[in-house]
């Protein structure tokens, strides 16, 4: 969430060991808009994610399509949302 309010491209990678492969998870919004590079952990080099930045830095109309990305699927008001949401399911207002 933070990287798409910010709308800036990413490169992620999901901890291997998260429950439920959720970090993958969490990715792939991201990756399904363009808005990110996903690498699994375990295939993970410094050479590898050297050629993953390097792509991104060099290619400048790219990242500039990722930033917009991130941006179109940005939710800057989450916060409000949940606290709304919880508040019409307990009928609790604060």
């Amino acid at each position: 969430a933070d990287i798409s309010v910010i709308a800036r491209p990413s490169i992620l990678i999901p901890f291997a060991a998260a429950t439920a492969d959720h970090q993958s998870a969490n990715a792939r919004g991201l990756v399904e808009a363009g808005a990110a590079i996903v690498m699994p952990e375990a295939r993970v080099t410094p050479e590898s994610l050297a050629t993953e930045i390097t792509r991104v830095l060099t290619n400048p109309s790219g990242a500039i399509k990722m930033a917009e990305a991130a941006r179109s699927v940005a939710a800057p008001d989450a916060t409000q949302r949940l606290v709304t949401m919880i508040q019409d399911l307990t009928g609790a207002r604060v």
